[in-house]
């Protein structure tokens, strides 16, 4: 009986300190899903999410333009442009492709520091100097210079399905991050 108490004591405060660490550490896997769930929501709201919406839709408008011109068995516009078809390229380019391109751009330059990977993307980088080089070609537009109608760096085919795939990716993340705390 003299061992009891002093036993008794020992037990509880090896249980406390026991269940002290063990919540503690709870809580620090609560606070870091926590924190990353913060992240990529940051990503997928101030990134990913616009880009995915706008690369959408400059991908409908351009399959619209393709519609409307009768092009749509040439979407790389290989074929020489009539003179008709170079006013509406160069009017859909203007109000339609460019704002959404330039609005992207924006979006990439404000929030790089969000992307996923350490280096910049390709795809990303050569949508850059897409963008930018397209710039010369609507100044020279500008002076009634048509004899350049695109940019000499293409739109990188691997863009969309980049910003689509990480987009997905994110929203799983997101996903399974709410899930696992019970959001």
């Amino acid at each position: 009986m003299d061992n009891f108490i002093p036993e008794l004591l020992s037990y509880a405060t090896f249980t406390a300190v026991f269940g002290f660490l063990g919540k503690s550490l709870y809580d620090l896997l609560i606070d870091r899903r926590k924190a990353n769930l913060a992240y990529i929501n940051s990503q997928i709201e101030k990134l990913y999410g616009p880009l995915f919406i706008l690369d959408n839709a400059g991908t409908t408008a351009y399959q619209t333009f393709l519609k409307k011109i009768g092009r749509e068995g040439d979407p790389s516009l290989d074929q020489p442009l009539s003179e008709e078809e170079i006013k509406e390229w160069a009017l859909w380019v203007e109000d339609i492709f460019m704002p959404i391109n330039l609005e992207m751009e924006n979006i990439i330059k404000q929030n790089s520091h969000l992307l996923n990977e350490k280096d910049t993307p390709k795809p990303i980088l050569d949508f850059i100097c897409h963008v930018t080089v397209y710039k010369t070609v609507l100044k020279k537009w500008k002076s009634n210079q048509f004899n350049e109608i695109f940019s000499l760096i293409d739109f990188p085919e691997d863009f969309t399905t980049y910003i689509q795939k990480s987009y997905t990716e994110l929203k799983q993340k997101q996903y399974e991050y709410l899930k696992k705390l019970k959001i």
